[in-house]
């Protein structure tokens, strides 16, 4: 099932067109454009994987944000095979940018909470 047609199940109904987006590791992705303009970051997984991979991607995205202070996008919806998130704007290109995502990654790794992975559980890159 392709990406457009996976996104009415997750009440995104107003999608005028998805361009595929390049560069995913194990999942297609695209960005959806809604009719009101708006756009959102949309993967899926061709075969859904037996363990909840986006729904593990959704929270790591939280705990960025929360931990870290990184900036990342909102889970609009997160399922078995479709996650859909919000878009972000372009990153700056100044230098001060790259020194605050640093230091907001340092902060993230002193609140490792797993021996090993520093997570409570294995993750992947979709």
């Amino acid at each position: 099932m392709s990406l457009p047609e996976r996104l009415p199940a997750a009440g995104m109904t107003d999608v005028v067109s998805v361009e595929p987006a390049a560069g995913g590791f194990a999942a297609t992705a695209g960005v959806a454009r809604r009719a009101d303009g708006s756009s959102m970051f949309v993967k899926a997984f061709a075969d859904p994987p037996s363990d909840d991979a986006f729904a593990a991607e959704a929270e790591g995205l939280t705990a960025l944000r929360t931990l870290g202070g990184v900036v990342t996008p909102d889970v609009l919806f997160a399922g078995q095979d479709l996650l859909v998130l919000s878009m972000l704007g372009p990153r700056p290109s100044s230098e001060s940018f790259w020194e605050r995502l640093a230091r907001a990654l340092a902060h993230l790794h002193t609140s490792t909470v797993h021996s090993r992975f520093g997570w409570h559980r294995d993750n992947r890159l979709a």
